[in-house]
């Protein structure tokens, strides 16, 4: 009878404990859910939020092709103006070579018919002496100026075509360093310089290259 009592005493307490053991077992089990599914519920926020920086993304990349799209419209419109610009340059050149050929034309009719004259030759080299700009820039630089001024120093009878090229060279860097520097002066001076030369070709040159026999000129 004792063995009973102490079999069934020892049964309640394996059976007392194993309860205890089970809630507490399924007391954890259920901190664990919970603790899941607040993992579950964060993975989805974070799911959200990827989704999220997923749509901006391709809003950016849609936003970064129209740019694309808009970049490439532009070029094409610059590559446009650049064409029509060399368009109107060209255009510019030949002007600019069609106003000094006539002028150069009317220059010798006018010294056929002694309008334009040794006097007024050298009354117009004179004035270039006197007027020359000061070099401060780019191109103009101090050895250009100190150029100019050595050969319309020069005894004009001894002048050469190469002489005469030399000046509206300098007459050309003169409108090139206008064109960055804004100095109007430069300009002006340029247009005297370059009908001065072809006063000086017209009046120095061109009769000792018809005495030489070597007329015409090349351009």
């Amino acid at each position: 009878m004792d063995d009973v009592v102490s079999t069934a005493v020892i049964l309640l307490s394996i059976a007392s404990s194993s309860a205890s053991l089970g809630y507490w077992i399924a007391k954890q089990f259920g901190k664990i859910d919970t603790r899941f599914k607040e993992v579950e519920m964060r993975l989805k926020g974070v799911e959200a939020r990827l989704k999220e920086v997923e749509a901006r993304l391709e809003a950016h990349d849609t936003r970064l092709a129209g740019l694309e799209t808009t970049t490439k419209s532009l070029q094409a419109k610059l590559d446009e103006v650049d064409r029509k610009i060399d368009g109107v340059s060209t255009r510019l050149d030949k002007l600019e070579k069609g106003i000094f050929g006539f002028n150069e034309l009317l220059l010798k009719v006018l010294e056929e018919k002694g309008v334009v004259s040794r006097t007024e030759a050298l009354t117009l080299l004179v004035a270039l002496k006197g007027m020359i700009p000061g070099s401060r820039s780019k191109y103009y630089t101090k050895e250009v100026e100190n150029r100019l001024r050595e050969l319309l120093n020069k005894d004009p009878d001894t002048f050469t075509m190469d002489d005469i090229r030399e000046l509206e060279d300098i007459a050309e860097i003169m409108e090139k360093e206008y064109t960055v520097s804004g100095r109007k002066e430069l300009l002006d001076y340029a247009a005297k310089l370059r009908i001065g030369a072809l006063v000086f070709k017209i009046v120095f040159v061109e009769p000792k290259m018809r005495k030489l026999q070597e007329w015409p000129l090349s351009p």
